[in-house]
């Protein structure tokens, strides 16, 4: 078997030529033939009886051998150290040789010891008083409202809600940002700092309340146009709304759902801050010729924006954590690869266990930069 490197192309491509010794292409054809002869229909013959030879030159030896040569040749391109991202224009030439262009992820240098760029993931938290800002939130959103009258005070206790025409003015350069702009606030749940100011107003008055927003400070002239006082639903009530047993339980959904979405920035930050240090501290450039060799033939400007940057982040990623690997000495075994497979079953993506070589090296490869991103994780 020999794996000859044709022609390395702009685009950071490389055209492969695997050669294959005649006793591994007959028992190839061989092996193909016997499973696919009980089907071929050539006229002339009966079905499930035409010779190897009539049925390669009728039906053409890459319609009938093509997938299992180029799993043999995708196995020889990872054999000799490559990880494959993608390949185009598979062809079983008539001599039984096998070519393909295959882009291949970069193997990037570091200029840093790879363990010093772990990253530590923070555990998060919940604190009583989030917890709390969540039950008023529940409260307001299923509770009651009535109008009230002018002698009465807007009170963040209450959860008032203030409805309220506002013109925004930057005291800086006295430039107004916007005019008569109709505003609703729930004293006590509002999170942008007005409600501070404005706590204690009635119906019908008038005032110039100041806020910073990003460092800048903004006036805010304000005529209260209505309050609605809140009237809250007994525990009861409140729990048949939400349909929970208990103000503990709900207290715990609450709880639940302000981790997982702490959870899942806590990932996404952790995520960046990863390859950031993996891509600062890497001689990796991204190659825009494989992009637009990639991307060429999409006409739709918005599949191709999505396509370009799917292909900007996944191969990015990945060429980072498969160089990050090979530095960490991480490996994948046939026993990870086999556990996998088998999880993949029972979980009903794949059929059967018996899978093909190029998705035991899509497996391997998954799984070698999971190892990576394991190692490079810390958790707090």
């Amino acid at each position: 078997m020999e794996l000859k490197e044709l022609e390395k192309r702009e685009d950071s491509s490389i055209l492969f030529k695997l050669i294959l010794e005649q006793e591994k292409i007959d028992e190839l054809r061989n092996n193909v033939y016997k499973t696919m002869r009980p089907s071929v229909n050539i006229p002339g013959f009966r079905k499930g009886k035409v010779p190897i030879k009539t049925a390669e030159k009728m039906i053409g030896i890459n319609n009938l051998y093509g997938k299992t040569f180029f799993e043999v040749f995708i196995r020889a391109v990872k054999d000799q150290g490559h990880y494959i991202y993608a390949t185009l224009n598979p062809k079983l030439n008539e001599d039984f040789s096998m070519e393909s262009i295959v882009y291949l992820y970069q193997m990037v240098q570091f200029t840093k010891n790879v363990n010093e760029l772990i990253v530590t993931k923070q555990k998060p938290t919940v604190s009583k008083e989030e917890i709390e800002i969540g039950k008023k939130n529940i409260i307001a959103e299923f509770s009651t409202r009535v109008d009230v009258d002018e002698k009465y005070q807007a009170s963040k206790d209450n959860g008032d809600e203030v409805h309220l025409i506002m013109t925004v003015e930057n005291l800086d350069d006295k430039k107004i940002i916007a005019k008569d702009v109709e505003a609703q606030i729930i004293l006590g749940l509002n999170d942008d700092g007005i409600s501070n100011e404005i706590e204690g107003i009635r119906k019908n008055d008038k005032g110039v309340f100041s806020i910073k927003v990003l460092n800048k400070e903004y006036q805010y002239n304000v005529f209260c146009k209505n309050i609605q006082k809140l009237v809250p639903l007994s525990d009861e009530e409140l729990l048949s709304k939400v349909k929970l047993e208990s103000i503990e339980k709900m207290e715990q959904v609450i709880h639940d759902r302000i981790l997982q979405k702490r959870h899942q920035l806590n990932e996404k930050r952790t995520f960046e801050l990863l390859f950031s240090n993996l891509e600062k501290n890497s001689n990796f450039v991204l190659n825009n010729k494989l992009i637009d060799s990639l991307t060429k033939d999409i006409s739709d400007p918005e599949q191709k924006k999505a396509t370009v940057n799917m292909i900007n982040s996944s191969y990015k990623q990945a060429s980072l954590l498969v160089s990050a690997a090979r530095d960490l000495k991480l490996y994948v075994t046939e026993d990870d690869i086999k556990n996998e497979v088998m999880k993949m079953k029972i979980t009903g993506k794949i059929n059967s266990t018996n899978v093909s070589d190029k998705l035991k090296i899509d497996i391997e490869q998954k799984l070698l930069e999971k190892k990576a991103l394991d190692k490079l994780i810390k958790e707090e």
